[in-house]
């Protein structure tokens, strides 16, 4: 996980133990985006409760139809 520009660029496997790393460093940001495919359905209920404040981009269309059926049912 790296921050630029006010993005947070998650590139690597994603765990559930990742969570408290990614609460802290989303404080500092507008947006996160996801690069890798290798992402904790932990991490995807966060980033459902993150992007009620903050920009989610993933770039995986898998993991991507997927957030937003979740963004669909919540």
């Amino acid at each position: 996980m790296n921050i630029e520009n006010n993005k947070l660029y998650i590139t690597d496997k994603i765990d559930y133990e990742d969570c408290d790393e990614l609460i802290n460093l989303s404080n500092d940001v507008e947006e996160i985006v996801i690069e890798t495919n290798d992402v904790h359905p932990a991490i995807f209920q966060l980033l459902l409760s993150l992007s009620k404040t903050i920009n989610i981009v993933i770039e995986d269309e898998f993991n991507k139809r997927f957030f937003e059926n979740l963004k669909l049912n919540d």
